[in-house]
């Protein structure tokens, strides 16, 4: 495994990050040693890994490739577009020749459990096309109380359709924290806090960081959960974000597409 260069490395998801690549759960290992930048990485709470039919262990790239083939714990049955029946999906790559259609579950109670499965999946993708990136802005700790203030608007609780247009175009508005007033953080894991607003949470899980889209800018791969209080909505998103040279974040890749 590569650590990162000495006198290279900003400060990254954590501590234990920033030393070595051995400290995280998993790292890209393609045969070559990275003498310079910083490697493709996932944590713990980057799930796919349990969610197939025979949960396991992932070391490389190349075994995050095989997951998209592999049948999920369960299958999930599907509308595709104006059909008026079911298609049974147990696979990323089964997602995958139909994520260009309008979906939705054909039992609404596996709505979340749905969800999770394709944002993982678009997450596995995203590591297995990854690259090293040759540069990075991200902050020494992202898990801060007060991130909301800098993430992009786009992130924010937003549960209804009307509500985005108006929050969307509104020049006014730039982050999360303008659109839902955070009263406390609540740091679950190393690599996983809840925000806790008005009118219900987000958890805020990083998955890993690489270059996810080729410019060489480390990306941080984060999966946004949400909820109401007293309510039965459920939301969960995934995210890739850089940092610009100034400082500010920027959302890559959002998944599903807004």
């Amino acid at each position: 495994m590569s650590n990162y260069v000495a006198g290279k490395v900003l400060p990254g998801i954590s501590a234990l990050l920033a030393v070595s690549l051995a400290a995280c759960v998993g790292s890209a290992s393609n045969g070559e040693t990275a003498l310079e930048g910083f490697p493709v990485q996932w944590t713990d709470e980057f799930s796919m890994p349990g969610l197939i039919d025979e949960p396991t262990s992932v070391s490389s790239q190349e075994d995050l490739r095989s997951l998209l083939g592999r049948d999920w714990y369960a299958g999930i049955d599907v509308i595709r577009g104006e059909a008026k029946s079911a298609d049974t999906l147990t696979s990323c790559d089964d997602y995958f020749s139909v994520k260009g259609e309008p979906l939705r579950v054909y039992n609404e109670q596996e709505n979340s459990a749905f969800l999770e499965l394709v944002v993982m999946c678009e997450a596995t993708r995203l590591f297995v096309e990854a690259t090293s990136s040759r540069r990075s802005a991200v902050p020494s700790q992202p898990l801060a109380e007060r991130l909301p203030d800098n993430l992009p608007k786009s992130m924010a609780l937003i549960t209804s359709e009307s509500e985005a247009q108006r929050i969307m175009s509104n020049p006014t508005i730039n982050s999360w924290g303008e659109v839902n007033e955070i009263r406390k953080m609540e740091r679950v894991s190393e690599h996983r806090v809840v925000y806790h607003l008005d009118s219900g949470q987000q958890s805020l899980s990083i998955l890993g960081r690489g270059d996810f889209n080729d410019d060489g800018n480390e990306d941080l791969l984060v999966s946004v959960q949400s909820t109401v209080d007293g309510g039965s909505y459920f939301d969960l998103r995934l995210f890739a974000l850089t940092v610009t040279e100034s400082g500010e974040w920027v959302v890559d890749a959002h998944y599903p597409s807004p």
